[in-house]
Formats: structure tokens, sequence, C-alpha cells
């Protein structure tokens, strides 16, 4: 008989992000294990539940969990208005200054859910930071089922990371000892977050599983042809955080093609939402996807 799983994460298809790229790449590879995903519903305030067919022949149960939040954090579906932008990034970090989570009301539904089945039947859980929301409500299954294996995954930095505003950062340092002394392993996205947990693990005289699981290319290519690159390209994938931009590396193009340094170039942006300032003379020469 297969053993349960249940993942806990707001990020998953149809939600577009990094984040879901990860959430469903545990569910298409974690194979030999009946899955129940607990996401969330952002298009209505109904609880929702039903057998998915996320891959060819492999299904999960699937149950959406509406967010009530009053609050609820401004996304970036697309390029758009850069004054639009600013705002609701200005937005955004007024919800992370005053600790107002935009999953808060998610996170009691959630919680709500769960006291209302029978959490014992599964084995292992597995959520995912950030939210924070996440690993809350990985703590309140973890006190209701104790024998329950519990991974706790980072996707990015809790307390270390520096775009996060001091007075959550010390927030974030409170959970992340609870983390370590509750949970049976901790998994990361990188090394360095890897080791964060590892030396806080030591301070705390906590022994615990830590495992780098890293992102990665995840898409399926034809590789039958093989068309030659006749102008010389450069692609960033990914965005743009905080106050980084690639302003000065489009200044120095463009310096380089008036002074004819360089011929021709071609410039890929792939994955970046953030509004670009392009000058004139790239116009042509750059392309977002």
């Amino acid at each position: 008989m297969s053993k349960k799983l249940l993942i806990v994460s707001p990020f998953f298809p149809p939600v577009e992000s990094v984040a879901t790229n990860r959430i469903i790449s545990f569910v298409k590879y974690l194979t030999g294990y009946d899955i129940t995903v607990i996401s969330i519903n952002d298009n209505g305030n109904e609880l929702k539940r039903g057998r998915f067919e996320v891959f060819p022949n492999r299904y999960i149960d699937l149950i959406r969990v509406p967010n009530i939040s009053f609050f609820k954090k401004a996304t970036f579906k697309k390029r758009g208005n850069i004054i639009l932008h600013k705002m609701k990034a200005l937005y955004n970090r007024i919800l992370l200054a005053t600790s107002l989570d935009e999953y808060d009301g998610w996170r009691k539904a959630v919680i709500k859910y769960i006291r209302n089945i029978d959490i014992k039947e599964f084995d292992i859980l597995i959520t995912s930071f950030a939210p924070l929301s996440s690993h809350l409500i990985g703590l309140e299954i973890k006190q209701l089922h104790p024998k329950i294996v519990w991974v706790a995954d980072m996707r990015d930095q809790m307390g270390s990371n520096i775009f996060f505003p001091k007075y959550y950062r010390k927030k974030l340092m409170h959970y992340e000892k609870l983390i370590v002394e509750v949970a049976d392993c901790i998994t990361g996205v990188s090394k360095p977050i890897v080791e964060e947990f590892e030396a806080l693990s030591k301070d705390i005289g906590k022994s615990v599983d830590l495992l780098e699981i890293r992102n990665g290319f995840d898409f399926e290519l034809d590789l039958t042809s093989k068309p030659e690159n006749k102008i010389f390209t450069i692609t960033y994938a990914g965005t743009f955080y905080g106050d980084r931009n690639p302003d000065n590396f489009l200044k120095v193009i463009e310096n380089l093609l008036k002074d004819g340094v360089v011929g021709d170039i071609l410039i890929n942006f792939v994955g970046v939402i953030k509004p670009i300032k392009v000058p004139d003379i790239l116009k042509d020469k750059v392309k977002f996807t």
C-alpha cells in the first residue's frame, strides 16, 4: 500500500510562479506515493476538492481552500505601467513591514479543514516557504499528528533574507528555531540555505536531516533540430528583486553599439515582469518572453 503524502502550498497550477514549478515537480518526481495537495482557491470563497490528472496517468487529490484574508499581496502577472508596478511593490513592502500575513485567512481556513479530517491517515508532510503560513500549518499538523514525517522546504531564506524588513526578519528567526525543533527534515533550494539551518540546528542542539534540492530546468525539448545562432545572444532567465535592474548593462550595450565595438546583438529576458527601460537603439534587439 502506497504511503500517503500531503503537500501544503498556495502555489499550484494555475498560479504562475517559480514556486509553482517547484511544487509541481515534487508531485511529478515523488512517485510511488498517494499524493494530496492543499492549495489555494483565489477565485471564490468555496472549498473545492477533486481528483485530478496532473500528468498522464498520474492522479492526485487536490483541495483548494479559499483565501479570505482582507489584506492580500499584490501580484505582478505581466509587464505593465511602471507607476502601477511601483505602487504594488510599495503596498507589498507595507504588508511585510507591518507583518500582515496576506495568507492569514487561507492558513486559518486550512487549519479548520485539517481539524475536521483524519489527518493521521497521512504519513509524510511537505510544506514550502514562502509564505510563512505554509510552515505554520506544518507546525499545527505536526502537533495534531506527531508521527507524521514533516519535511520543511525552504525555497527562500527566512530570517537572513536581506529583502525583508528587520522586524519581519526577527519574526522569521523565531519560527526558524521552532521549525528546526519540530521538523524531521529541512530541504533547501541552495547549499547556503541548508548550511544556515545546519548551523542553527547545532546551536539549538537538535538533530534534523538536511538536504539540498535545487531548482532546475524541467521542460521537454525537441533535440532533433539544432539551428545555428547567427546573432550573438545573451539571455537572462528569472526576475529582478528589489532595486535590482539591468539598466547599467543595457547602457553598456548601447555604448558598445554606438561606438561600433560590437555588431548585431540579441538580448532575451525570460520571465522578467518588472518594467525595464530599454534604450531606443535596443528596441528591436531586446525581447521579453
